[in-house]
């Protein structure tokens, strides 16, 4: 039997409520090629999602062009500039191909343009790094046959005194409060599988990025963006762990018996929970015995999420 392939993300999910999971990773569907799949999301994304995706895609263009200059020295200006260019583009043709989105994009594409120069002189800034892995997918095996797969943003390493820290990005409209990220898990998670993976790694960062653009006054990169170490201790990355692999496998018992699946799992059924899921409709109609399947035709498409590829980085 094939292991199964539990994300953070997925176990975020499935802490937030369980039928909303249900719908996102188990229920049965038809994939694009017209083969059996599992899982839906909407076929219509989000302004927040959106948002993200672009501006992680423009991040992560910029430092994997950055990084095999910034392992042989510290890159030069015109390198800088050509990351920056790059990493740009990737906004500006998301703008030719969502026109609908063109106020959102632009206003992304001036905090990115502030983002590049702020970080770039900045004490903290992206001279003093080497960038040793962008995007690059690890996994860990639980029990021997669960995964748990993660992709940090960035993984970095300071030039001059070798510490090692995990990176992720967050586009958010109001930065993180210091309770939020003293009890927000990822992090954590991620440091405490690489450490299990063999890898050495000191420390984690959230690189907070404010998304608002006020047409009343200039982006104040001061006060929009920040990169917060987390200062992990290790009973906070032990707890972290142990919670995601105690859930992992309670989804992967769901997984292993899909037939009872959808009645065994529960609703968190509440206004801030449901307010923005994207699969309240349905939720709803099922509640009340109705036919879901055209909507499920209609409106959602097969869960195209996921991790295939192995992809590993010595750090």
């Amino acid at each position: 039997m094939a292991p199964s392939i539990i994300s953070h993300s997925e176990v975020d999910q499935f802490l937030a409520c369980e039928r909303r999971h249900y719908y996102a990773f188990g229920k049965p569907t038809i994939d694009e090629d017209g083969n059996p799949a599992t899982g839906l999301e909407p076929k219509n994304v989000s302004d927040g999602l959106f948002r993200g995706n672009a501006g992680h895609l423009a991040l992560e263009t910029y430092y994997k062009h950055l990084a095999p200059h910034s392992i042989k020295g510290v890159p030069s200006d015109e390198v800088f500039a050509e990351a920056k260019k790059l990493a740009l583009a990737t906004v500006t043709g998301a703008m030719a191909t969502n026109p609908e989105r063109m106020d959102m994009l632009l206003g992304l594409h001036v905090v990115l343009n502030a983002y590049f120069d702020y970080w770039l002189n900045d004490s903290n800034g992206d001279r003093n790094w080497q960038f040793l892995a962008v995007e690059t997918e690890f996994r860990e095996v639980i029990d021997g046959d669960i995964e748990f797969p993660f992709k940090p943003d960035l993984i970095k390493r300071h030039r001059y005194n070798g510490r090692v820290v995990v990176v992720d990005h967050k586009f958010l409209a109001n930065l993180y409060t210091p309770q939020e990220i003293a009890i927000q898990p990822q992090l954590a998670k991620y440091v405490g599988a690489l450490r299990n993976l063999g890898y050495e790694v000191d420390d984690a960062e959230y690189d907070l990025v404010c998304h608002r653009v006020l047409k009343t006054k200039p982006y104040d990169s001061a006060q929009s963006l920040r990169r917060i170490p987390l200062k992990l201790t290790k009973k906070r990355i032990e707890t972290s762990l142990e919670e995601q692999h105690s859930v992992v496998r309670s989804i992967a018992l769901f997984k292993s018996e899909p037939e009872i699946w959808a009645q065994e799992v529960r609703r968190a059924a509440n206004s801030y929970n449901c307010k923005h899921c994207s699969f309240l409709n349905m939720c709803v109609a099922d509640l009340n015995g109705e036919d879901t399947s055209v909507m499920a035709r209609y409106e959602f498409r097969a869960n195209t999420y996921g991790y295939d590829k192995k992809n590993e980085v010595e750090v």
